[in-house]
């Protein structure tokens, strides 16, 4: 059944009154029953380690794929398991035989709490024969032995159904775009486009894939819009290592599921020794991690190794316990229990002081709770205002902290559609706060910047940003180019928490009489409009291994004069060390510049950082910049509404255009964007 989806447009009149910039430093949390994102499929982990051996017993397995109201199970609900590249070992072992009895374990525990179990089954290479070089590690897949090896994925099919078990999906490859020491081979995008369009058929189950090692989203792209092998492919899948926790919107414009397939935090991708033992504060980074991933709009997470010293079941190393759950897994828990079947709410966490706070929120699949995620790593407790879609009393706190996991407490408040809801210091959080009534009043919508570039969408490290130049170390860049993160003369973006001030940042380079430089503005595709009045641009910054100069200056499109500038200093901080999808940038510099536009037309910004030999490092000055937005001053009056019913787009005449100057349908109007009509006259959506 369709449903009627009013929006409500504000026409803004031309500015007269004075600029009025509102300021808060309280935190809140709003969630917008009416915005609904991503459906979570669930959560779960691959079974064996990297030396392929079963570590699990079967008491581990009920642990982690069980659901009860208890800290004794996790409620994993998907398994990820190896196809061995030989089913019988040359000394006669069967190989198969600890996967396909393991699956059969993890469906068996998930089922019998009532839930529904998926795995898949990856390959991390083809039998050698299929390969290039007829080994099991780095060769190339050969398109010409396709149907053969259809047929021996076919086999692991069958092998599972007469071991009294399923599996789900089954991937082709396991992290085809490099060649690793173990068990690896290559496939161009080429050659998942031809199978997934001629061989998909031909394999008993549907294909999930192509599980590149950091989602390469090029390569992905060019799979995505091949509408043949978009019909062999039925969820598209990835790793976040290094990069690709950020949304996708391509892969929702192709009706596919997002999968996050892979992925682990050991000590030494935190910066320790591998001797480190695990703690609570690296378990509250791993739920930070897991959380990025939902408001990034992934169906699914799935951990690597289930059994290890960095998983979810402790295997005695680093101070684990063998065969115990870990704090992150009781982190892990709190989605898999709790998230899993529900739908995503758009959430909008308003936190001046940038205390660390993470948050996300859920709707049930019966629509009468709401599931709030909170992450607190500091050491204080922190009041929350929510803004909840609907009047309640109150629920069930469900919380993990150093010394308690999974532990529950009621809460509950007077009946109110914005509660205030203190989440305890160094904790992860689960609120279930249960439906008592509609709201009495309409909620106020969250206030939207007129322009703003998160830079997170751009899969991070090498994809160059839409819209920017680049200039790097004296090398322009409008476009990517190249795939080495470390190439001195490649843009790079470096993600963070999206709480942080800055949520991915481009990482300016400089050299003696060498710029760095970002703009924005400069290119056709990509204009930013300006309408006559005051604004106000906010941009966040960090120096790279010692404090950095930064000039910021807005000029006209396609004049180097600027009618606005600023000179500022970007904090202290190792940038290169510490960027992460789980990690915060604190200690960035916030800087604002003050502006007005005589003009209407389109205008660039500029971020340049100067070079200065006592700043120097090794030759260069570099700083990180983003969190950047552009804000118009409140007006007094000159508001008039208007309703626009999307249902009915032929009922509206108006040509509308967003800030950037592409033209966009009645229908595709976003909430809270600005956008112009063919008059010059703006509107801005609310509802």
């Amino acid at each position: 059944m369709k449903k009627n989806l009013f929006l409500t447009a504000t026409v803004l009149a031309a500015m007269s009154a004075a600029p009025v910039w509102a300021a808060s430093s309280a935190v809140s949390l709003h969630i917008d029953g009416t915005w609904k994102h991503q459906t979570v499929t669930g959560f779960g982990g691959f079974a064996f380690a990297a030396t392929w051996g079963d570590n699990l017993t079967d008491d581990d397995t009920k642990a982690l794929f069980g659901c009860d109201n208890t800290n004794k199970t996790l409620g994993l609900t998907i398994l990820r398991a190896r196809i061995s590249p030989d089913s019988v070992a040359s000394w006669g072992a069967d190989n198969w035989a600890p996967t396909v009895n393991r699956m059969k374990v993890a469906r068996n525990a998930t089922e019998a709490s009532g839930r529904k179990h998926l795995s898949f089954a990856s390959a991390w290479t083809p039998p050698g024969k299929f390969t290039s070089n007829g080994q099991n590690t780095k060769g190339h897949i050969l398109e010409s032995c396709f149907a053969d090896y259809a047929d021996y994925l076919n086999c692991f099919i069958g092998r599972c159904e007469r071991n009294g078990t399923d599996v789900d999906y089954i991937s082709l490859q396991n992290e085809p775009d490099w060649e690793p020491d173990y068990e690896g081979c290559v496939w161009p995008a080429t050659s998942f486009i031809k199978f997934y369009s001629n061989y998909a058929s031909k394999v008993n189950r549907p294909l999930i894939g192509p599980e590149y090692l950091g989602f390469q989203r090029d390569r992905t792209d060019s799979i995505l819009n091949s509408a043949s092998a978009m019909q062999g492919l039925a969820i598209v899948a990835g790793h976040i290592y290094g990069s690709g926790n950020f949304d996708y919107p391509l892969i929702r414009e192709k009706g596919k599921e997002k999968w996050m397939t892979e992925y682990l935090i050991n000590a030494e991708d935190m910066g320790y020794e591998s001797t480190h033992i695990y703690n609570w504060d690296d378990a509250i980074y791993f739920g930070r991690v897991i959380n990025t991933s939902m408001l990034a709009n992934f169906n699914a997470w799935v951990h690597y190794a289930l059994k290890s010293s960095y998983g979810l079941i402790g295997d005695g190393t680093n101070g684990t316990t063998n065969d115990a759950i870990t704090k992150r897994g009781y982190v892990m828990a709190h989605f898999a229990k709790y998230v899993t079947g529900t739908t995503r709410l758009h959430t909008v966490l308003t936190d001046p002081a940038y205390s660390g706070l993470t948050a996300s929120a859920y709707l049930s699949e019966s629509g009468d709770t709401c599931v709030v995620m909170v992450l607190n790593p500091t050491s204080s407790s922190i009041d929350v205002n929510y803004s909840l879609p609907f009047l309640s009393k109150g629920g069930r706190r469900i919380r993990t902290y150093s010394s308690g996991n999974l532990v529950q407490t009621a809460v509950s408040f007077t009946e109110s559609s914005e509660p205030m809801i203190a989440c305890p210091p160094k904790s992860v959080c689960t609120y279930l706060l249960v439906k008592s009534g509609e709201r009495t009043e309409a909620q106020e919508a969250v206030p939207q910047p007129l322009w703003a570039d998160s830079l997170q969408n751009y899969n991070g490290q090498c994809v160059h940003p839409n819209g920017w130049k680049v200039t790097v170390n004296g090398n322009v860049r409008t476009a990517n180019s190249g795939n080495s993160f470390w190439n001195s003369s490649q843009t790079r973006l470096m993600p963070y928490s999206p709480e942080s001030p800055i949520p991915a940042g481009i990482l300016l380079h400089g050299s003696s009489g060498k710029v760095g430089q970002a703009n924005y503005g400069s290119q056709n595709n990509y204009r930013l409009r300006l309408e006559p009045g005051n604004y106000r641009m906010i941009w966040h910054a960090i120096g790279y291994n010692g404090p950095q100069k930064l000039y910021t200056f807005i000029t006209k499109a396609g004049s180097t004069a600027s009618i606005a500038s600023h000179s500022g200093v970007a904090a202290t901080a190792n940038v290169n060390s510490t960027w992460g999808s789980g990690r915060d940038n604190f200690d960035a510099v916030a800087d604002t510049l003050d502006f007005t536009i005589a003009d209407a037309g389109n205008y660039e910004l500029n971020f340049r950082v100067t070079y200065y030999a006592d700043n120097a490092v090794n030759g260069s000055c570099m700083a990180l910049v983003g969190g950047i937005t552009i804000n118009q001053a409140d007006v007094a009056d000159g508001i008039n509404e208007v309703t626009i019913s999307s249902d009915a787009p032929s009922n509206v005449s108006e040509t509308y255009y967003d800030i950037l100057g592409r033209r966009v349908s009645a229908s595709g109007l976003q909430r809270g964007g600005i956008y112009f009509r063919s008059d010059g006259s703006k509107i801005r959506i609310e509802r």
